[in-house]
C-alpha cells in the first residue's frame, strides 16, 4: 500500500488531478478569478449578486457549514449541472490533446450523474474516490461511514486510488483503505 503526500498534482472540485505547472492549472485559476468577476458585474445579478457569489463560493469550498448541512437534492440544484457540463468540457479537451488523468470522484457526485462517470470511464481515465459527500476525515468511523455510502460507486469501478478532502488522512486509516482494496493515498 503506497501512502504518500502528492505535491506534483493539484485537486479540484471535481477532484482532477493535472500537473501545477500545466496549461490546465493555470486556465482553472483564471477560469475562477474571471468567474468571480463576471458574477459581480452581471445584469443576471441585478441585486442577488451577494447570494450568487456566496452559492459559488459554498460549492467551490464544500467544508463550509452552510454547504455541509444540505441536503443531497439541494447540493445538486445548487450544483445546477456545473459539474456535469465542466466534466464534459475537460472530457473532450483532454480527448483533444489524447490526454489521459486520474480523476478522484465524489461518491455524490456519482449518485448524481452516474452516465458521466461512466463516460469517463469509457474515456480510459483512470477512476478514483475522493470520499461520499467531501466530508473530512477525523478518524476511522467517518471513513468507513463514506466507504459504506459509496458502496455502489465502489463496487462498480473498484478504485484503487483514494484522496482525502483537505489532503488529509490519519495513518490509522490506511489499513481501512487497504480493506477496501485501495492500493494508493494521494
Amino acid at each position: 500500500f503506497l501512502h504518500q503526500k502528492c505535491n506534483k498534482y493539484f485537486c479540484i472540485i471535481v477532484a482532477i488531478k493535472y500537473k501545477k505547472s500545466s496549461a490546465l492549472g493555470a486556465m482553472r485559476f483564471r477560469f475562477l478569478a474571471i468567474f468571480t468577476k463576471l458574477l459581480k458585474t452581471s445584469a443576471l445579478t441585478s441585486g442577488r449578486q451577494d447570494s450568487i457569489v456566496s452559492s459559488f463560493i459554498s460549492w467551490a469550498s464544500p467544508n463550509l457549514p452552510e454547504f455541509t448541512r444540505l441536503s443531497s437534492t439541494d447540493k445538486k440544484k445548487l450544483d445546477g449541472g456545473n459539474v456535469k457540463n465542466s466534466t464534459k468540457y475537460i472530457l473532450k479537451a483532454l480527448k483533444k490533446y489524447h490526454t489521459k488523468i486520474t480523476f478522484f470522484i465524489v461518491g455524490q457526485i456519482f449518485e448524481w450523474y452516474p452516465e458521466l462517470i461512466d463516460q469517463i470511464a469509457k474515456d480510459g481515465h483512470e477512476i478514483a474516490y475522493h470520499t461520499h459527500e467531501h466530508e473530512i476525515i477525523t478518524d476511522k468511523q467517518v471513513l468507513i461511514k463514506s466507504l459504506i455510502k459509496s458502496k455502489k460507486f465502489i463496487e462498480k469501478y473498484k478504485p484503487v486510488g483514494f484522496r482525502a478532502p483537505r489532503i488529509s488522512i490519519d495513518t490509522e486509516c490506511l489499513s481501512v483503505l487497504k480493506n477496501y482494496g485501495f492500493k494508493y493515498d494521494s
